[in-house]
């Protein structure tokens, strides 16, 4: 996933972290929530994945289709029965906006579905090698595109898959090929590289398709549910199931681990594009979280305390 710019970021508080709306007056700098929710015209309240486009559109993944906001309203994308250029699944895990201004849906069970934002039509992509086994091959966890117009593809149990710009599988990895894991939670490419995050074996990288190198030693991560790209810092921000958040050192490979969210379910990180030491996080159980990576610091927005009425949800699953 990229970091935000600041045009993205004034869409990222209405909609993705909120219930209400309140300012936070601390040592911090002000901050104001508000929502958009199903009374909103949003499809469904689960929120997966936020992305905007190219022109400046909202896209949401939610449990119960794809919704499309202008800033006004919501356009909501499902599945149709015997409507073959509808959605293919309503549940969607990711989304991608590839070089051509297609968006690409990663669905949990029915591979991905490429809309055409001029038509308002899909395309259907499943691996017709794991069509007995649906849910775990065709179940989309993360979609990348690389440098050449390729796709990784990590999937729920099914290793890893590389696809080309037609919907081809070119290669499909697996642990007896030299992949770590078979739950592929979160893959990203930089100009050398792809990474890969594993639910049940760390972190991993390739640069050539062939050969996986392992990270391991102190404070490397064991569940991983997505990588966060950070170019400028050369590194990769890890959110993990039970282990908070970790920095990791593209260059050395180290990882760095802060005490301050030690055992936190940290579900997506995004960097304020204001104040490069300012780390958003959506944890669940925690609410949303503001991270001051040079102090170690937390301040932390959810429905306790005096936040109970008019706090964020706690449940927080995508920026």
């Amino acid at each position: 996933m990229k970091l935000l710019s600041p045009r993205q970021l004034k869409w990222l508080f209405p909609l993705v972290f909120s219930t209400y709306s309140f300012w936070s007056f601390s040592q911090w700098s002000p901050v104001r929530i508000q929502t958009l929710n199903n009374r909103s015209g949003l499809s469904q309240n689960s929120v997966y994945d936020v992305i905007q486009d190219n022109q400046g559109l909202l896209w949401v993944a939610t449990e119960n289709g794809l919704n499309r906001y202008t800033g006004k309203e919501f356009r909501i994308f499902q599945h149709e029965v015997n409507n073959a250029t509808s959605l293919s699944n309503n549940f969607i895990l990711q989304l991608l906006e590839d070089r051509q201004g297609f968006i690409w849906c990663a669905t949990n069970g029915n591979g991905l579905s490429r809309l055409d934002k001029r038509t308002e039509t899909f395309t259907h992509f499943c691996d017709s090698a794991d069509r007995e086994k649906m849910y775990v091959n065709n179940a989309i966890w993360s979609i990348t595109e690389t440098t050449d117009g390729n796709f990784w593809l990590g999937t729920f149990g099914g290793g890893l898959k590389l696809m080309s710009a037609k919907g081809q599988i070119i290669k499909r990895y697996h642990k007896q090929s030299g992949l770590i894991g078979e739950d592929v939670r979160s893959v990203v490419a930089d100009k050398t590289t792809t990474w890969i995050g594993t639910f049940d074996n760390g972190l991993c990288s390739t640069t050539d398709g062939k050969k996986f190198v392992h990270y391991t030693g102190a404070g490397a991560p064991e569940k991983i549910l997505r990588l966060v790209d950070d170019q400028r810092e050369n590194c990769l921000w890890i959110c993990t199931y039970d282990q908070g958040l970790i920095r990791f050192d593209k260059k050395t490979g180290g990882f760095t681990n802060y005490p301050e969210l030690a055992g936190l379910h940290i579900r997506d990180a995004q960097k304020s594009p204001r104040k490069q030491e300012i780390l958003w996080l959506a944890s669940w159980g925690k609410g949303i979280i503001r991270f001051d990576i040079r102090t170690g610091k937390a301040q932390y927005f959810a429905k306790t305390g005096a936040n109970r009425e008019t706090g964020p949800d706690d449940l927080i699953l995508s920026l």
